[in-house]
């Protein structure tokens, strides 16, 4: 086990004279104020119109306007020297309009557009109007469009379910004592250190790290009286190495993430040298063997499994029929619960009010095996009568605010809570069992992971583990490369044997319909009886034609 070679003490770099996450915004007065008088008189306007013959009356039923201001600091380490540096500052204004028969449906749409960072009025003002109009306009030539086929329309109409007004204005005074508190130069400074060592290592080749800092202030005001502010901050470091083996690159990272300024500096050290340690090893490893392995799994690896394999498709999406009409039936093992819980206090995908201002709800998906509901938005609940359960979501795209697409129902914090638990060496035992009655000459142990995906409409995934060994019956560990899985969602949850205790979440970014959001993931680790591992055959091959310099001294 290689641990890190200290040099000499180096000067800690000061790269901020001030917090960059810090943002100078239009008053709270001056954002409700502006928009409320907007909503007011577009709730009072009307369109008159004759369509295939008929008078036409036609009012906006529901107005809404989410307004996003965005601090971000994105930092590129490589080598033990930054790279690139970014601090931006933008936002967004995300109107709703829903034109038609009130609460009976109708036909909505967003319009996204920019606002004003100073504390104008005036401007403010101009902005939600010019939104409100596009979103209205919009909504009403969609609507108009389907008029003359009424029954056929009726039957596409988006309908917004019920809820209650809420009104939450957080105080700045917490947020403004935390931004003091928040050492980003020491944060910087450390991660730099670690790049630097690592890349005196002879088998590394690069050592990318990042640092992404986030944070949002949210309004979000409506029709129904709706009025709210909240804050959030979002801190992502990454530690990776680049090493070179005869197929091409490989690449080993360890991330971190936290909702608030509490990163262990001692664990980003830990960090660079798990990835040294790591890199080492694969450079001589074997690749998998594809085949049907019995697998035990780490939590984070775990708990991906549940991500891809049925987090995303119970995100209801009209596209996806996997587990459509499959509530209250069994669809995985008996011992097995799933909830998506926004609620948690220090998950990453925590947040206390959805991009459709309805309180955050733990939503219980799987009970003892049985499917027991979806997640939902309120144009989702609606169609089936139901109250949203608080999952509507939307990521941001500094570079299209324009494009930003409409919130969706996405996950927030899933959580695996099993009714039963064996300790680690039980599920050991367990796990050679399973071993012996496979007649392999091994399983497979998967520590954490790298990426992952799900195909909507077919239910389709591979996910790509971070880290793979061999484990033989004598329990001897063997590294190996190159490993994914390839599987549909009935096959692989159902394959669960059995769970060990519970480990930390593994909060990160996940893409999906409306965007880039950030989400957790908390599992235990599991045993699996027999799932199927592909071999990767492409891989970035344009390796250096020259052995990497040799540091000075």
């Amino acid at each position: 086990m290689e641990k890190f070679r200290y040099g000499k003490r180096e000067e800690t770099i000061k790269l901020y004279d001030e917090n960059p996450l810090k943002m100078y915004l239009p008053k709270d007065e001056t954002i409700f104020k502006a928009v409320e008088s907007e909503i007011k008189r577009y709730s009072s306007f009307s369109i008159k119109d004759r369509l295939f013959g008929k008078s036409l009356l036609v009012k906006p039923s529901y107005l809404a306007n989410l307004i996003k201001f965005i601090s971000k600091v994105n930092i590129l380490i490589n080598e033990g020297e930054i790279v690139e540096e970014n601090v931006s500052k933008y936002n967004i204004l995300r109107s709703f309009s829903l034109v038609g028969e009130g609460y009976k449906g109708g036909y909505g749409y967003d319009y996204t557009t920019a606002m004003p960072f100073g504390d104008s009025f005036d401007a403010v003002r101009r902005a939600v109007w010019f939104s409100l109009s596009g979103a209205i306009q919009d909504a009403y030539e969609k609507y108009s469009s389907k008029f003359g086929e009424i029954r056929k329309a009726r039957r596409e109409y988006d309908i917004l379910s019920k809820e209650k007004k809420v009104i939450d204005i957080e105080n700045d005074q917490s947020v403004e004592e935390e931004l003091e508190k928040m050492d980003i130069n020491l944060l910087v400074d450390r991660v730099i250190k670690v790049s630097k060592r690592m890349s005196r290592y002879s088998h590394i080749h690069d050592t990318p790290c990042s640092i992404n800092l986030t944070r949002i202030v949210t309004y979000f005001i409506n029709s129904e009286g709706t009025k709210i502010k909240m804050n959030d901050f979002y801190f992502y470091i990454k530690i990776g190495g680049l090493t070179f083996d005869s197929y091409g690159e490989l690449e080993i990272f360890k991330a971190i993430s936290r909702k608030r300024f509490d990163i262990n500096f001692d664990q980003l050290e830990k960090c660079g040298e798990e990835v040294v340690n790591a890199l080492k090893e694969l450079i001589n490893c074997e690749r998998i063997e594809p085949g049907i392995y019995p697998v035990w799994m780490d939590g984070p690896m775990h708990a991906v499994i549940w991500h891809e394999g049925i987090g995303h498709l119970l995100e209801r999406d009209p596209s996806s029929e996997t587990f459509l009409g499959k509530i209250g039936k069994k669809i995985a093992p008996h011992f097995i619960n799933v909830e998506c819980d926004p609620t948690l206090k220090d998950g990453y995908g925590s947040y206390k009010y959805d991009d459709e201002g309805v309180p955050g709800q733990k939503v219980k998906l799987v009970e003892n095996g049985i499917l027991k509901g979806f997640l939902h938005s309120r144009l989702t609940a609606g169609k089936i009568g139901r109250s949203s359960n608080g999952h509507a979501r939307a990521g941001i795209d500094e570079n299209e605010v324009a494009q930003c697409p409409p919130p969706s129902p996405r996950m927030s914090n899933l959580v695996i809570k099993p009714t039963v638990r064996f300790s680690q060496r039980e599920l050991h035992r367990k796990f050679m069992e399973l071993v012996r009655k496979s007649g392999k000459k091994y399983g497979i142990y998967c520590k954490g992971y790298r990426s992952g995906a799900v195909e909507i409409e077919s239910g389709k995934n591979e996910i790509h583990p971070l880290e793979v060994f061999k484990v033989y019956s004598s329990g001897k560990m063997e590294r190996i490369k190159d490993a994914y899985i390839i599987s549909t969602p009935h096959l692989l949850i159902n394959k669960v044997v059995a769970c060990g205790e519970m480990e930390k979440g593994t909060g990160g970014y996940c893409s999906g319909s409306s965007g880039v959001i950030p989400t957790d993931e908390f599992a235990p680790s599991a045993i699996f009886e027999g799932i199927e591992f592909a071999r990767e055959h492409k891989r970035n091959e344009r390796r250096p034609f020259l052995p990497k310099p040799k540091n000075k001294k």
